[in-house]
């Protein structure tokens, strides 16, 4: 196994094949308290870095995180779920969002020519707000169609 191959999804897969391997796996029950406690973990970190901002707590505060998308992708793989399909799918999903924010925006602008980079945080969320709804009526119609 090669830690630092660029594919860490089949680097993940075959260390999470190594660990079922030689029995050494979490019960369903406790991957969301190693998820819990991994996120407080980083939360310190974080802070840490926050009070002090040096390498080492940078380090440690990514170790972290890392220790966070490890125990993600454990969670989706012993639910069925396959961990690089859901990062794309998720993608895609903030990509569109994002792309119907800013067709919102335009169409809100009355011909001024806004973009969400010049928008306070509170217009985004709404914006975010606005797009994730109106793609859930979106996709919820093409339901209704097709059923």
């Amino acid at each position: 196994i090669n830690p630092t191959n660029r594919n860490v999804f089949d680097t993940f897969t075959k260390i999470d094949d190594v660990t079922r391997e030689i029995n050494f796996v979490r019960s369903k029950e406790s991957w969301d308290n190693c998820l819990l406690e991994e996120m407080e973990e980083f939360t310190i970190a974080r802070l840490e870095y926050e009070q002090s901002p040096t390498k080492q707590n940078y380090d440690h505060m990514e170790e972290e995180m890392g220790d966070i998308f490890y125990t993600a992708a454990s969670i989706a793989k012993n639910t069925g779920i396959n961990p690089e399909e859901a990062f794309r799918s998720t993608n895609r999903k903030f990509f569109n969002r994002i792309n119907v924010m800013d067709r919102m925006l335009k169409l809100r602008s009355n011909g001024e020519n806004k973009d969400l980079k010049a928008c306070t945080d509170s217009e985004r969320r709404a914006l975010w707000n606005a797009a994730k709804r109106k793609i859930y009526d979106v996709q919820s119609m093409q339901y209704l169609a097709d059923a």
